[in-house]
């Protein structure tokens, strides 16, 4: 393969005649960028932008999309696939030159697509700000370097950014791996069709075409395979290898290596050693670019995003990854660090201070590489393995020894908050793997030999699932959006540990205050208090985040996918009450949120304990009731009447502290404006719509018909009302009263 640039500033590529007909794969990543707030290195496109397949006819180069929406394994079907589902062509063009074996065209168009690119980015306008350059060639790829300069917002608002992109051309195999069926019981990245969704397979084994979806994961070949077969651990002809960026602080090598190497436990456990290695940026190889797709790098990035991620590419016709890249941003240490100390620092007194020690940072680094390679490997993020187990078990030290506190790396489990400070022993951290990793991986990679097709294949492969199904450490439960209207299911939560909110909750309050008066005595060297404000600050999130999770057990439907469909199970009625009770409570009980002691330190700022307030009562007024009435369609005893009803006594009852002032207002000035008719530009109504984040899902459930949510917040209101009439005396009651007229 060979690549070239014009004087005119085109790029041409020059492919083996007897490559044609291949698939070539295209796509680019940050190379180098002059201001890392528009954009980070190894930052790599959404997706591979480019998949077509070239071809020559009548002496001209044609470029096809491969052909996804369907597929037939019999002869007389395939021939009515392929004449109703042809490959959709792109461009025909005559090549630049046809010589010595050789074809050369031009690609142009396609590099400038699959440089990576977002709604900021506005490549500047033929004035010489945009140009290709560095051309490199391989065997069976190639790449070359565009540099641009565009609008975008970068460090210090909207300017002038220069970005170089290295876009490189990757040859697909030439014969296809053979896919894995995705399974909705385990969370995968997936390949659909050329829309993303459903792919239909057409033959005889149904009535009807058969909608399918191909599980992401990279082809592993045995070195042995009969050595394999008889019960033998043997290796892979081809690797997973990660190289290791040689900017990464010293620290954080080690730990990178580690976070890697720790999913070899996951194919060990089926007969197949070091899958996954690791090998440090070579000094002095010229073949050797980590900006190109043939190798898969661990970059760190020097700017204050305080994340990780790992994104990867597969061929959309197989679901094979051929490309990964994982970025470590430098400040997800002090993220690490920060989670680390408001949840664990009631028991490890190594975290009480403002610089973590090395073997803090290498524990929470080892916990955040193997998320992002777990990603990497095809898997998605698994939201219910913390809910497999049980609280009081996050404060056994035996228990934690054996299972951390999660079944699944690939949860957002974050750190120990059970635990108490009486607690000795307890592991605090995640498992470097649980159980629900090994199961998956074992499903996704363990070879089937024999298997005639991709049918035959998953369905051997499935025997794992239907082994397990039942059990809560081998259940997924999928990331729910963050911006719904309702994330239904309080069993897939995100930072959240156990099998029941309001205990989990009950307990990590407690260790926030035991922590929160205590923080200017372990916090030195912080003259100007602005460590200990930002921990003040990601304390009072882990407070909201403890009565949000406990919160979404009112309404809550925990969803189980089984192979004879998916269960939907209500939250018992008396939990639902619980979890009102304790959320309400804890509210109107949080003036210790505040701690002038710490606050008074940091200048003007706003009460937490009534920001905290001001927060539930929305998801009071607008979300709960909307999730009580859909709980209730679908089996729940406890219904919308019954929520407003226990809201009102729990609201308006107890001692009437300034929190539950707070409470109080917020509740009634949001339900007084939900029930005012909605205005041209507003969208008061309670008509949502629920549906999985991702498919393949439940079907989307709309209440508008049935709802009585209207209903039951009008007489929640004129309750309000009569009990303020009564108690107007009250500047307090006073007010209320005349936002219910």
């Amino acid at each position: 393969m060979a690549i070239y640039i014009s004087s005119k500033n085109k790029v041409y590529l020059g492919l083996p005649e007897q490559m044609a007909g291949r698939k070539l794969l295209i796509g680019g990543a940050v190379s180098a960028v002059s201001d890392p707030g528009a954009a980070n290195i190894g930052q790599m496109a959404s997706g591979p932008v480019q998949c077509v397949i070239v071809s020559l006819e009548d002496s001209l180069v044609v470029l096809r999309r491969p052909q996804l929406a369907g597929s037939s394994s019999e002869a007389d079907y395939a021939k009515a696939m392929e004449r109703n589902f042809a490959s959709p062509i792109l461009r025909r063009m005559a090549p630049l030159e046809r010589s010595d074996g050789r074809i050369v065209f031009d690609i142009t168009s396609l590099v400038t697509k699959a440089a990576p690119r977002g709604n900021d980015f506005k490549p500047g306008a033929e004035d010489g700000t945009s140009w290709f350059s560095d051309p490199k060639a391989f065997e069976d790829n190639a790449s070359v370097k565009l540099n641009q300069s565009f609008e975008a917002n970068g460090l210090g608002g909207k300017t002038t950014v220069s970005m170089v992109s290295t876009v490189s051309v990757l040859a697909l195999p030439a014969e296809g791996m053979r896919p894995r069926l995705q399974d909705a019981r385990i969370g995968t990245f997936h390949s659909g069709s050329a829309t993303g969704e459903n792919r239909y397979e057409l033959g005889s084994a149904t009535d009807g075409l058969r909608p399918y979806r191909l599980a992401n994961r990279w082809r592993l070949h045995l070195t042995d395979t009969l050595a394999w077969l008889q019960g033998k651990t043997v290796s892979v002809k081809n690797p997973i290898i990660w190289w290791i960026d040689d900017s990464f602080p010293e620290v954080w090598k080690q730990p990178v290596k580690d976070g890697v190497l720790a999913w070899n436990a996951a194919f060990e456990a089926f007969g197949l050693k070091d899958v996954l290695q690791v090998r440090d940026f070579p000094a002095d190889d010229p073949s050797f670019d980590p900006d190109n797709l043939k190798f898969n790098c661990i970059r760190f990035v020097p700017n204050a995003t305080a994340n990780a991620m790992g994104p990867s590419w597969a061929d959309p016709e197989t679901g094979e990854i051929v490309s990964a890249t994982v970025l470590m941003f430098n400040d997800v240490v002090r993220l690490l660090n920060n989670w680390r100390f408001v949840q664990t620092a009631q028991t490890d007194e190594r975290v009480r201070c403002k610089k973590m020690p090395d073997e803090i940072i290498s524990e929470a680094l080892v916990y955040a590489v193997s998320h992002e390679i777990g990603h990497t490997l095809g898997l998605l993020h698994n939201m219910a393995a913390s809910a497999a187990i049980p609280v009081d078990s996050l404060r056994s030290a035996t228990f934690t020894a054996v299972h951390g506190t999660t079944a699944s790396i690939m949860d957002y489990a974050r750190f120990n908050y059970v635990a108490q400070p009486q607690d000795k022993g307890v592991r605090l951290v995640p498992p470097a793997l649980g159980e629900y990793d090994r199961y998956a991986i074992e499903w996704l990679y363990k070879p089937v030999p024999g298997a005639k097709d991709m049918w035959e294949e998953t369905r051997a492969a499935e025997a794992l699932i239907d082994r397990h199904e039942g059990d809560p450490f081998y259940r997924y439960g999928p990331q729910q959006p963050a911006m719904a209207a309702v994330q239904y299911d309080p069993s897939a939560r995100t930072q959240d540990l156990g099998d029941d909110a309001v205990r989990a909750g009950g307990y990590g309050v407690e260790n926030l205050k035991y922590i929160l008066p205590r923080i200017n005595g372990w916090i030195e060297d912080d003259a100007d208090y602005s460590h200990r404000r930002e921990l003040y600050k990601q304390l009072c999130a882990q407070y909201g985040k403890y009565l949000s999770n406990a919160a979404s057990m009112i309404g809550g439907v925990k969803l189980y996918r089984t192979k004879t469909g998916r269960k939907c199970i209500p939250v018992e009625a008396g939990k639902q009450k619980e979890a009102l009770r304790w959320v309400v409570d804890q509210v109107c009980n949080s003036a210790w949120l505040d701690c002038p002691e710490l606050t008074g330190h940091f200048g003007l700022h706003n009460s937490q304990s009534h920001s905290a307030a001001a927060s539930m009562a929305q998801y009071l007024a607008f979300t709960a009731p909307v999730a009580v009435a859909t709980a209730s369609e679908n089996g729940s005893d406890y219904d919308v009447e019954a929520y407003f009803n226990d809201l009102y006594d729990r609201v308006f009852s107890g001692k009437l502290t300034a929190q539950r002032k707070s409470l109080q207002r917020a509740l009634v000035t949001l339900a007084v404006k939900r029930s005012a008719p909605a205005k041209p530009a507003e969208s008061f109504n309670d008509s949502f719509c629920f549906g999985e984040w991702a498919d393949p899902g439940q079907q989307s459930v709309d209440i508008a018909a049935s709802s009585e949510v209207a209903v039951y917040r009008a007489a929640f209101l004129e309750k309000v009302r009569s009990y303020s009439a009564r108690n107007k005396r009250n500047p307090h009651f006073a007010y209320l009263y005349s936002l219910t007229k």
